[in-house]
């Protein structure tokens, strides 16, 4: 019981310890200029890992500003549309692949089943499939359009045509095919049309110019990379303040008190072996049967 008094006693006297430990340094780093901090997180953006990574950073950077001046932008946008094509034929592919197995195994128990016409009608309708006719409302026009397998292998699709929400800016539709995808004319200049917000606030017409665009890019890269940023003397914002006079500088750690454990008296009886007797034990009489002699 003492031993344990005294650990725990030994775990207050800990506790409080640290937490003198903790309360000294704080009252160390309130008397501290909070200039000082600054420079020395300053110091520490400056080591040798972080240097490292600004040179690996400036690295990527550099090389996007390269990939960037040197991009021909209609090659670009040809490169990608060429890959679209290709991705859309590939699912083309695959799609006429699938049916022309399952058109085979459907003709097969059409002629089994004696439903040679049903199966016809079923393998026509795949390949012709059927017309969706125009749709027309005040924001939207879906032009003419069939569903069928043939249309998705000739590849052929009408846009769309819709005014934007809450303007008055009508996007026309457009015809496009998309095995021919990178044979669309990219414009390096073009202009936006003019048009209305809510009838009220009007969006001039504005002529964009992409080789422009990736000129100011480049451009601003450069600034970036040649300038270097220089880190204000902290006297000049933080001149005497100190850390103390921060929010947080006034935390304190209670002192930890333990209330005091008891352990309850625990009494164990004396056994007394005086008068302690034993009860007779009577053993019965029993007798072993007769073992004849061998003849």
């Amino acid at each position: 019981r003492s031993s344990d008094l005294q650990k725990v006693e030994a775990l207050k006297l800990y506790i409080n310890d640290v937490g003198n430990v903790i309360s000294g340094y704080m009252e160390q780093l309130g008397d501290t200029k909070l200039a000082t901090i600054v420079e020395w997180i300053r110091d520490l953006l400056s080591s040798t890992t972080i240097n490292e990574l600004k040179n690996r950073l400036s690295e990527l950077i550099e090389d996007v500003r390269d990939r960037i001046y040197t991009m021909d932008i209609q090659k670009e946008f040809k490169m990608y549309l060429k890959q679209l094509s290709q991705l859309y034929d590939k699912l083309v592919t695959c799609i006429s692949d699938q049916w022309n197995n399952a058109a085979k195994r459907i003709t097969t128990l059409a002629e089994e089943y004696d439903l040679r016409h049903f199966g016809v009608k079923i393998i026509d309708f795949v390949e012709h499939g059927f017309i969706i006719p125009e749709i027309k409302t005040r924001l939207v026009y879906i032009p003419t359009f069939e569903v069928s397998l043939r249309a998705l292998r000739e590849a052929t699709f009408q846009t769309p045509a819709f005014t934007v929400p809450l303007t008055d800016l009508y996007i026309p539709s457009v015809t496009i095919n998309m095995m021919k995808l990178k044979e669309i004319a990219i414009p390096i200049r073009f202009k936006t049309p003019e048009f209305t917000i809510l009838n009220t606030f009007t969006v001039p017409s504005y002529t964009i110019d992409l080789n422009e665009i990736k000129q100011k890019i480049v451009q601003t890269i450069d600034q970036m990379m040649s300038s270097e940023f220089q880190w204000p003397s902290s006297e000049v914002y933080f001149g005497e303040l100190k850390m103390k006079d921060m929010l947080f500088a006034g935390v304190t750690f209670p002192e930890i008190n333990l209330p005091e454990l008891q352990v309850p008296e625990i009494i164990i009886p004396k056994l007394n072996l005086n008068n302690f007797q034993f009860p007779n034990i009577e053993i019965p009489e029993f007798q072993l049967p007769q073992i004849g002699r061998a003849h």
